[in-house]
């Protein structure tokens, strides 16, 4: 990341892909990876995917002030509610950590923004939150079904789903997908009329929504985990 920043369009994208490929192999290599998938391998994959595409989800999310960073802490606040009840206290004390810099950053990043994540912070804030969720345990002892394992992706909704529509959008037309434009929910927001700090701040409010939602899986049944993925899609049908 830091190197795009300071190089720009002289770094190949390709050397950015191997490098966030690389950074997801160390994890892997040192025993952070998905474990509810039969076959070692597919876990690999599975792990690899999840934690390039939530890097690459925040960076370009990075879009607007306090946009990346203020989602991030979101985020983290979701993952801390559900690591304190599940009594993981290593985990809760790292995401305070990283909501406590998140939070320190925001008040300088905020519109009018005087200093920005770059791909070096945004890349990096992508990165932890994929390492903490595949750190962090979704199932208690009152779980009946393995709908749990999607806390993360629900945690994460609003990213992912930005970076599957602009990526879709890209490839329809024709055009690179590491190119950026305006098609950004963020922007689409302002097209409609809302300032950019009300549109920031609307996008806050629906991952807090999704997330929080998604807190009870842990302790769901199966009609109780279907109710909370129903209300999700829900959520992510309007935006």
């Amino acid at each position: 990341g830091l190197l795009d920043d300071v190089l720009g369009n002289r770094f190949k994208v390709g050397f950015k892909l191997a490098g966030q490929v690389l950074a997801a192999g160390v994890l892997v290599a040192g025993g952070i990876r998905t474990d509810f998938l039969y076959y070692d391998a597919l876990n690999v994959a599975l792990t690899l995917v999840w934690v390039v595409g939530v890097t690459n989800a925040f960076n370009l999310l990075d879009n607007m002030d306090g946009l990346s960073a203020g989602v991030a802490f979101v985020a983290s606040l979701v993952l801390l509610v559900n690591a304190w009840i599940l009594g993981e206290f290593f985990i809760s004390l790292v995401l305070v950590a990283l909501m406590g810099s998140l939070l320190g950053f925001l008040v300088y990043n905020w519109h009018p923004a005087s200093i920005f994540l770059g791909d070096c912070g945004s890349l990096f804030v992508g990165f932890t939150l994929a390492s903490l969720t595949l750190l962090q345990r979704y199932v208690s002892h009152a779980s009946s079904t393995l709908f749990p394992v999607l806390m993360p992706v629900l945690v994460l909704a609003l990213p992912l789903l930005d970076t599957a529509t602009v990526v879709f959008i890209r490839v329809r037309e024709g055009r690179p997908i590491y190119v950026g434009d305006s098609r950004h929910l963020s922007h689409r927001l302002v097209s409609l009329g809302m300032r950019p700090p009300l549109a920031v701040f609307t996008i806050y409010l629906i991952a807090l929504g999704i997330g929080l939602g998604a807190v009870g899986l842990a302790h769901a049944d199966l009609v109780h985990a279907l109710l909370i993925l129903v209300q999700a899609l829900a959520v992510v049908a309007v935006v």
